[in-house]
């Protein structure tokens, strides 16, 4: 999953394209949907879909934006769209990411999704 969002990232970045990228954004919804999965969470959750709102170049491979993003528990039909902040940055290749934390507010609970 990181794989996938790191070169989809990459190629926007090199290419000067628009960050605002459906292809970008489902790579974040699988990629979330995997660190949800993790244990950050008291319940098993999902991710149903990202969206920008303020997405800015914080350097020559790192990106910072805010916006939001649907998740639920896994198995119920309670989908909430929630705050989304996140800090994004790639290893020189491009191929990986060196880093990255995303920080979800779900109804007061924060969960920070990162890369160690």
């Amino acid at each position: 999953m990181e794989r996938l969002a790191a070169r989809r990232l990459s190629f926007l970045l090199v290419k000067e394209r628009s960050l605002d990228d459906c292809r970008f954004a489902t790579s974040l919804e699988f990629l979330l949907t995997w660190k949800l999965k993790t244990g950050c969470c008291p319940d098993v959750m999902w991710c149903d879909g990202v969206e920008f709102e303020d997405i800015h170049i914080a350097g020559k491979r790192a990106i910072r934006f805010s916006g939001s993003v649907r998740i639920g528990p896994e198995g119920a039909d309670n989908i909430f769209q929630v705050p989304l902040e996140a800090h994004i940055e790639l290893k020189p290749s491009g191929k990986k990411f060196k880093t990255y934390h995303f920080r979800v507010n779900f109804g007061g609970c924060y969960f920070d999704l990162k890369r160690p």
